[in-house]
């Protein structure tokens, strides 16, 4: 008997069979829909969409420098460049050669292939741009790399601050070249010139791009202000999203979003103060000023001279550099022995010990000479027959040495050390709340002591004892160490010997005499408004700095007021007369160290001095100490220039306008140098009148912060 099978009975088994791997294989497929769409779905945008555009950013202009009253000193001009965006001609190049692209080794790589930018652009581009009359000679293979390398969405400065010439050409050219563009490009200008140029500083290229940024600034500051505040005057890069196609041609432009400027630094500075004191320093050939407010410790003016424009600073740089009077050094936070400056932290050492009970009366026998330990030692001058027995008032006057002799060892080295450092001598001063420095190449200075020597007598024995390692049959006299002695405390007490400071420091000391006894850090940043909205520290209304105090001076009020009368006779009948003026009553100090340098393989003289004062005397205003190297003396040659300084602030106060013009660099030289048989620190007989000076002004108000419109 035979039996037929259902055809239909196969199937329906097979069908049994499969169905459970076929909705199996559903699930599966819905699930990973599922992943792909829900789960994942930002992501797998997010790929697709840079997949299908390419960002190119867009650099922002450096925030300006401004004075205290809101006057630009660092701002930026306008400058027509020619960019040429390296990726958009890389797109460009793909879509004609059907996404093939030549490849190189990376630069300073051993086997890393990257694309030949570099054979593109000899290909595409730079035939073109040179009919333009561009030299693209400049222009290297190895430029070409690292930049496409390093900064792929960043333009390629071709040509900047391009003439109406060649935009001219390239308007009647109708050039084609993928991604050149004109640019209008925010360019570092200083308005006037030398005007704060160790100050304010220069910018420059970024050298070393870090690994792995994201985004390099055309330029970075390299100097002063614009070093120190560099994070605050970066703004934030804006960006143009081009949306391409698969072979990376490039369509056109998705998305646009602005730069943003960075932030508007307000310095302490004073510009018409300022030029003032760069138009009066002019003539010393080597020196420096520094004004301050001894209310604040803002410093209302700072020059050094010689000085240099940062505006060429690129160009003059090896002119500069070898500049044998040094234009590039910063002489107002440079350390220079302060000679009879340091009379002030003697007598102040003295006045705070109380373990030898000296008093503003208390009388010392100053002769032409004294004699301790062996050794005469002499007042300056060498007719100078000495004062006798006189008090603290009369020796500052007339800047008595053989006074401060016995002064000093009286009170001793440590004494001395130890008010030196509270007033902030052997200290960098010019530091933020984070003790970083505001202007590079600040000198601490030296405040020499009893462990001065160590290092030296160290190297010394290490010396010996190397030499008889290698020399066991020579005999050689163990050294002998050298000591901290009264003859170095004696030197140090005036100001000689070992003792170094700078004119900064000089000018913080005589504010806390001026405005009794507070020691203030000296303040050249007064705030940051105008921030990004991206800034990591404040916000859009700004940063402000205010003054830092420092210490007190720890004196009586009748111990400082000797101190100020004493400085207040050197002016109206001591080694200063020069200094005085009818409208402010001066007080201040004379100082000239004695020193010898070579010059053209001769010896001369090249003594430093000085004149630290305040006024008016009665409620101090200004601060204004000024050092003069290769001077005759403080008294004939810094104090003079004081007066002319204080003068011509007194006329600001009383309506005067200071012009605000274009400086030239002031000229370093050697002529200021005077023989060396010249009485040094010799009061000027010659009389000048002072009267009683106009009744004293409230100090000046800080200025408003009003929001200002950049230029």
């Amino acid at each position: 008997m035979v039996f037929f099978k259902n055809p239909m009975t196969g199937v329906k088994t097979r069908v049994f069979l499969l169905a459970p791997l076929v909705l199996a294989g559903m699930g599966l497929l819905i699930g990973q829909l599922y992943e792909i769409q829900v789960v994942n779905g930002e992501a797998y945008s997010s790929q697709l969409q840079s997949q299908s555009t390419t960002s190119v950013l867009l650099p922002p202009a450096r925030g300006v420098i401004v004075d205290r009253n809101g006057i630009g000193l660092a701002e930026n001009k306008a400058s027509i460049d020619l960019d040429l965006y390296l990726n958009v001609l890389v797109g460009n190049y793909l879509r004609g050669h059907k996404g093939k692209r030549p490849l190189t080794l990376a630069p300073g790589t051993s086997g890393r292939k990257m694309t030949d930018v570099a054979k593109i652009v000899d290909n595409t581009a730079r035939e073109e741009v040179q009919s333009l009359g561009l030299d693209m000679s400049g222009v290297t293979r190895r430029d070409l790399l690292r930049h496409y390398d390093q900064k792929p969405n960043l333009p390629l400065r071709l040509a900047r601050n391009l003439d109406f010439n060649t935009l001219s050409r390239i308007a009647e050219h109708n050039v084609s070249v993928p991604g050149l563009e004109e640019t209008a490009r925010p360019v570092r200008a200083y308005n006037y010139g030398a005007f704060a140029a160790h100050i304010l500083g220069n910018v420059g290229k970024v050298e070393d791009v870090p690994a792995g940024a994201t985004y390099v600034p055309d330029v970075i500051g390299k100097d002063g202000i614009e070093k120190s505040m560099d994070a605050w005057l970066q703004g934030a890069p804006g960006a143009k999203v081009l949306r391409k196609n698969s072979i990376g041609y490039i369509l056109g432009v998705n998305l646009v979003r602005e730069p943003q400027s960075g932030g508007t630094v307000w310095l302490t500075l004073d510009a018409r103060i300022q030029m003032i004191v760069e138009q009066e320093m002019r003539g010393v050939g080597r020196g420096a000023c520094v004004v301050m407010s001894p209310a604040s410790g803002d410093i209302l003016a700072m020059v050094s001279v010689p000085s240099y424009d940062p505006n060429t600073y690129g160009a003059d740089l090896g002119r500069l550099a070898n500049d044998a009077t040094h234009p590039l050094f910063n002489r107002a936070i440079g350390s220079y022995a302060p000679g009879s400056e340091f009379k002030l932290v003697t007598a102040m050492a003295a006045l705070r010990n109380r373990a030898i009970n000296f008093t503003p009366d208390t009388v010392i026998n100053s002769y032409d000479s004294w004699t301790h330990a062996s050794r005469q030692w002499n007042d300056w001058g060498a007719h100078n027959p000495g004062h006798g027995a006189i008090t603290l008032k009369t020796a500052l006057q007339w800047s008595t040495n053989t006074f401060f002799y016995q002064l000093g060892v009286r009170t001793g080295i440590k004494s001395i050390q130890a008010t030196a450092d509270m007033v902030g001598m052997g200290q960098r001063l010019l530091v933020d709340a984070d003790d970083e420095p505001l202007l590079s190449g600040e000198s601490a200075g030296v405040i020499p002591g009893p462990g001065y020597f160590d290092a030296g007598n160290q190297k010394k024995l290490e010396a010996w004892r190397q030499h008889r390692a290698e020399n066991p049959k020579v005999w050689m006299a163990r050294p002998q160490p050298e000591v901290w002695s009264d003859g170095h405390t004696i030197n140090t007490s005036i100001g000689q010997g070992f003792v170094k400071v700078t004119p900064l420091q000089l000018a913080t000391l005589m504010c806390a005499v001026a405005n009794g006894g507070t020691v203030f850090y000296p303040r050249l940043v007064w705030q940051v408004t105008d921030l990004p909205a991206s800034a990591a520290d404040g916000d859009a209304a700004g940063k402000k700095f205010p003054p830092r105090k420092k210490d007190t001076l720890g004196l009586t009020a009748a111990q400082l007021r000797a101190i100020q009368e004493g400085l207040r006779a050197v002016v109206t009948g001591g080694t200063g007369k020069r200094a005085g003026i009818r409208e402010f009553a001066v007080a201040g100090k004379t100082g000239t160290a004695q020193f010898k340098t070579r010059r053209n393989g001769v010896e001369i003289q090249d003594n430093k001095t000085w004149f630290n004062s305040y006024a008016p005397f009665d409620q101090p205003r200004y601060v204004v100490t000024i050092m003069v190297e290769g001077g005759l003396s403080g008294g004939s040659t810094c104090a003079p220039i004081a007066a002319k300084i204080y003068q011509r602030i007194a006329d600001l106060e009383n309506g005067a306008a200071i012009d605000l013009a274009y400086l030239s660099p002031a000229i370093g030289h050697f002529l200021g140098n005077r023989p060396e048989t010249v009485d040094l620190d010799a009061a000027d007989d010659t009389p000048r009148a002072e009267t009683t000076p106009p009744a004293p002004r409230e100090a000046p108000a800080q200025p408003a912060m009003q929001r200002r419109t950049r230029r």
